[in-house]
C-alpha cells in the first residue's frame, strides 16, 4: 500500500486521512465505519449475495423473493449494529479491516466456494445465525418490477432512446427473432394466445418469488416456472384466458413449497396485466417480448451449466445442487423451443393480443 495514497483524505467521509485502500475498487478509506458505509456497498454485494444463496441452499429449501438480493438486508443489519462499533478502539478497527483486505484481496467474488472457505468459524456461525433467525429475510427490500413503468407520452421522439431507458429500468433485452410467418407456413392455432397467458403467469410469479433476479439461480427458477406453467411442463393447451390463468394460479396452491399468499397472487395477476399493457401505447407487446426473452435466456443458462462433481462440491451445496441436476434437460430443451415459438408469435401477433386482453378482469382479481 503506497504512502502517497495513505496520506490522502478518506474518499468516503472526505474528512479523515485515509489509512487503507479497498483491494477491489481501490477507494481510499479511514475506518471500518467508512468501509461499511452505503457508498461502499458495491464491493461486498456479490460476496454476501452468493454466500447467503449458498447457505439457504444448504437448508434444502426452494428460494423465494425474500432469499435473493440480500445485500440490502445486510446493509440494514449492519446499520442496526453500528452503535456496537462506535466505541471500538481504532486499533481493533484497523486490525479487522486489515484482515478483510488480506483475505479477500486476490479473490474473485463470483467464487462462492473460495469465499466461504476464507471465513473463519466465528464469521460462518454469525452468518448462519443471521439467515436462520430470519433477520436477513425480514430486511430484504421489495423489488420494484420493471413492468410497472408506463410512459405517459403520446409520442416517441426516439424509440431507441426509449428502449435504452427501459433497459436501465431493469427490463430484459429483447432477443432478435423472426415473425412466425417467416418460420412456419400455416396459421397458428387460436389456442396459442391462451397458452401465452399460462406462461406469463408463471413468469411474473417467479420474478416476484426470486425478487427480480433470475441470473444466479436459473436452475431453481426454471424448476418453479415448470411447476406453475402446465403448458411448458406438459404441453397442456387451454381453451380460454380464464382457464389458462386459473390453472397457473392453482398450480401455485398445489405445490406447498411455493408461496401462495393473497398478496403474492394479487401481485402476480397485476404483473401479467401490466406486462400486457406495455411501456407505451406504441409498443404494446414490448414487455411480452421482454418476458419471453428473459425466459429464453434463463433456459439457455440452465442448459449451458456444467455440473460439478459431488467430490468437488461443498457439503452445504449438495441438497440444492442435486435438485437442480434432477431437472429433465430434455424437458427444458422442449420448453425452450416453445418459448422461441412464443417469441416469434408475439413478434407478429403480440400487439393485437395485448390490446385485446390487457384489461382482462381476471388479472385484477384480489382473491
Amino acid at each position: 500500500m503506497s504512502q502517497n495514497k495513505i496520506m490522502e483524505p478518506c474518499q468516503l467521509c472526505k474528512t479523515i486521512t485515509s489509512k487503507y485502500v479497498c483491494p477491489k475498487c481501490n477507494i481510499q478509506y479511514c475506518s471500518i465505519k467508512c468501509y461499511r458505509s452505503p457508498d461502499h456497498l458495491a464491493c461486498s454485494e456479490e460476496f454476501y449475495r452468493h454466500c447467503i444463496s449458498e447457505e439457504l441452499g444448504a437448508r434444502g429449501e426452494d428460494f423465494n423473493k425474500s432469499e435473493i438480493n440480500i445485500l440490502e438486508a445486510l446493509k440494514r443489519f449492519n446499520e442496526d449494529e453500528n452503535n456496537e462499533y462506535e466505541d471500538i478502539d481504532s486499533d481493533e478497527e484497523n486490525e479487522e479491516v486489515d484482515d478483510l483486505e488480506k483475505r479477500f484481496a486476490e479473490i474473485d467474488v463470483a467464487s462462492t466456494d473460495k469465499l466461504w472457505s476464507l471465513l473463519n468459524d466465528e464469521e460462518k456461525t454469525e452468518f448462519q445465525k443471521l439467515v436462520a433467525s430470519g433477520k436477513a429475510i425480514e430486511m430484504v427490500p421489495q423489488w420494484k418490477p420493471w413492468w410497472n413503468f408506463r410512459s405517459k407520452s403520446k409520442v416517441l421522439e426516439s424509440e431507441e432512446a426509449f428502449k435504452d431507458e427501459l433497459k436501465k429500468n431493469g427490463c430484459p433485452e429483447i432477443c432478435t427473432t423472426k415473425k412466425l410467418s417467416e418460420i412456419i407456413k400455416k396459421d397458428p392455432s387460436p389456442l396459442v394466445q391462451f397458452n401465452v397467458f399460462n406462461v406469463l403467469v408463471g413468469y411474473c410469479y417467479i420474478m416476484l418469488l426470486f425478487n427480480g433476479d433470475l441470473s444466479d439461480l436459473s436452475g431453481e427458477a426454471t424448476m418453479n416456472l415448470l411447476k406453475v406453467s402446465t403448458n411448458l411442463n406438459s404441453s397442456v393447451n387451454f381453451n380460454s384466458a380464464e382457464e389458462a390463468i386459473e390453472d397457473a394460479i392453482q398450480q401455485i396452491y398445489i405445490h406447498p413449497e411455493l408461496e401462495s399468499s393473497t398478496e403474492m397472487i394479487k401481485s402476480t395477476r397485476e404483473g401479467v396485466r401490466k406486462t400486457l399493457i406495455g411501456p407505451h401505447a406504441l409498443l404494446p407487446n414490448y414487455y411480452v417480448m421482454a418476458a419471453f426473452s428473459d425466459i429464453k435466456a434463463m433456459f439457455n443458462r440452465v442448459l449451458n451449466q456444467k455440473s460439478k462433481s459431488k467430490e468437488s462440491r461443498p457439503e452445504r451445496d449438495l441438497n440444492l445442487s442435486e435438485k437442480v441436476e434432477n431437472l429433465d434437460r430434455k424437458k427444458v430443451k422442449l420448453s425452450l423451443k416453445k418459448i422461441e415459438f412464443f417469441l416469434a408469435w408475439a413478434c407478429e401477433f403480440g400487439n393485437d393480443f395485448c390490446r385485446l386482453f390487457s384489461n382482462n378482469v381476471l388479472l385484477t382479481e384480489t382473491t
